[in-house]
């Protein structure tokens, strides 16, 4: 059961265990009116990583992100690998502002820690929080719209939508 709900390389959840559990909390924050956001994160310039190191120092960064992630979260919220380099974390009865504040918190935390090749990487984080006011679809749509958007403003940034 574990190895069909988690990631093999990073062992972390899975994206299949992510739509589980964001359905799961999709249905939740319904019934109660409590918020939850949902925070969508990518390393930055990651093929870059594997083009002048390789995909094993690529895939070595990825295990020790998975571990700064884990660290990172509540016993309540959830994390995964939502795809290659990006990660989906999950925040039961999270505000836009305690999402915000979690989300520059695991930046820098990210930004700070020394990987073995490249010593050090940065993430793009795109933030969103749920309502009421729409699909689950559309939750994922914005984090992923506010993760370009931080993208596209520099790189190593939090955006929300």
């Amino acid at each position: 059961m574990k190895l069909s709900q988690t990631d093999k390389l990073t062992q972390l959840y899975n994206r299949s265990k992510l739509d589980d559990l964001l359905e799961n909390e999709y249905r939740r924050s319904n019934r109660t009116d409590l918020p939850f956001a949902v925070i969508l994160l990518d390393v930055d310039q990651f093929k870059w990583v594997n083009d002048h190191f390789d995909h094993q120092a690529g895939d070595a960064i990825l295990v020790e992100l998975a571990k700064i992630l884990r660290s990172s979260i509540r016993a309540t919220d959830s994390v995964g690998r939502w795809g290659g380099e990006e990660f989906l974390i999950i925040l039961p009865d999270t505000d836009e502002t305690g999402a915000m504040n979690f989300a520059e918190k695991l930046r820098m935390r990210i930004c700070e820690a020394h990987f073995e090749k490249p010593e050090h990487i940065t993430a793009s984080l795109g933030v969103t929080v749920y309502r009421g006011d729409c699909q689950l679809e559309t939750i994922i749509t914005r984090a992923d719209h506010a993760m370009y958007a931080a993208k596209k403003a520099g790189r190593n940034q939090v955006h929300r939508i």
